[in-house]
């Protein structure tokens, strides 16, 4: 989901970052110019407005389910403010068989029976999902994959907003229970922090410690260069 006013910096860094990992990557706007459509796929669909919302969702969902429903085994919704971590996401989807009944995201439980998903954490729907309701998406250890907040908000319960928990299906747990390190998706992200996500996951290298210490490695070459001096 995206609109005109957001292509030239939240769109593009979704295309530019975790979007391009994407099998397909769709836009939905309620407008766009010639400019804007040779630079992404965009559907023009819903109104302008976050009253429009519910309409491009809907429109987004019937188009895809008519034109695409034997093309693809998944479909994401999410936001252009969003970052999914999609190779989590292949893998929590990978015990489940699309072709049956799916609905997957940060359940809420307002307003419906049986709750919903977000939408700002982003929900996955199978292929067979039809009239069905949404499921937990916890790992082992209960904690969440899908996160409508960033993360340093998830993991601080002070700075989440004081209907979260009333929404929430599950209670916010402290500090990093909050999220699990398999974790899909987070939310209300900036351009700026899109990238930053992308450099973390994808251009940072962790090394493993070494199996021995800087100074041990030192003095055991040095150690090894004069005996060979002598030797010489």
């Amino acid at each position: 989901m995206t609109s005109e006013d957001n292509m030239p910096e939240k769109a593009l860094s979704v295309q530019k970052t975790w979007g391009k990992r994407c099998d397909k990557l769709t836009f939905t706007s309620d407008s766009s110019t010639a400019f804007w459509n040779n630079k992404l796929s965009i559907l023009r669909m819903g109104n302008s407005g976050r009253k429009g919302l519910w309409s491009k969702t809907r429109e987004s969902i019937m188009y895809f389910h008519e034109h695409h429903l034997d093309d693809f085994e998944w479909f994401l919704k999410s936001d252009d403010d969003s970052y999914i971590v999609m190779e989590n996401m292949r893998h929590f989807l990978s015990r489940y068989d699309p072709d049956e009944s799916w609905y997957f995201g940060k359940r809420f439980r307002t307003y419906l029976e049986k709750g919903y998903n977000s939408g700002g954490a982003g929900y996955v729907l199978s292929r067979g999902a039809v009239g069905i309701f949404p499921a937990h998406t916890l790992d082992e250890l209960g904690r969440e994959l899908f996160h409508p907040f960033k993360p340093g908000q998830e993991m601080e319960s002070k700075l989440m907003p004081s209907w979260y928990n009333r929404f929430s299906y599950e209670r916010q747990k402290p500090g990093r229970d909050c999220c699990s390190q398999y974790s899909v998706s987070f939310h209300y992200l900036t351009p700026r922090e899109l990238f930053m996500f992308e450099f973390a996951l994808y251009h940072m290298v962790v090394l493993a410690p070494p199996e021995k210490t800087f100074e041990q490695l030192f003095v055991t070459q040095i150690g090894q260069d004069i005996g060979s001096n002598q030797t010489s």
